[in-house]
């Protein structure tokens, strides 16, 4: 079950401390109504204390958030420079093997010429 308090036409938008204030000085009120009246007022700063804590915690969690998100974007940039870096260093070092490979298989291969060794004259002293 809900219950609903209607509220005084032109005081819809009265804050919520002057209506505390105008209560708790209202002179004909018992003193059971004022006790309770503090006890509300007690229990509304307690709870907007609370309120202003967690909304403090709340702006911490929302800026470190938006600094991991910050981190993690710039972390996923440069990476994917990186790995561009590195495909086109990776197709270089291809070529450069390739092009060594190559150079490597255009030298016509030689035998030593044995008869050049035959004809020297082994004399260790001369």
């Amino acid at each position: 079950m809900t219950i609903v308090f209607k509220r005084e036409p032109g005081r819809e938008s009265e804050p919520l401390s002057a209506v505390l204030q105008r209560a708790a000085g209202a002179a004909d009120l018992s003193q059971e109504a004022k006790d309770h009246v503090n006890r509300v007022e007690s229990i509304t700063a307690s709870a907007l204390k609370d309120l202003e804590e967690v909304s403090v915690d709340v702006e911490k969690l929302r800026e470190e958030i938006i600094m991991r998100a910050t981190m993690i974007a710039e972390a996923t940039m440069r990476l994917d420079e990186l790995q561009r870096k590195a495909g086109t260093a990776y197709g270089s070092i291809r070529n450069a093997i390739e092009m060594i490979r190559q150079e490597f298989a255009d030298i016509p291969a030689t035998a030593p010429d044995l008869d050049d060794m035959t004809d020297q004259k082994h004399d260790p002293l001369p």
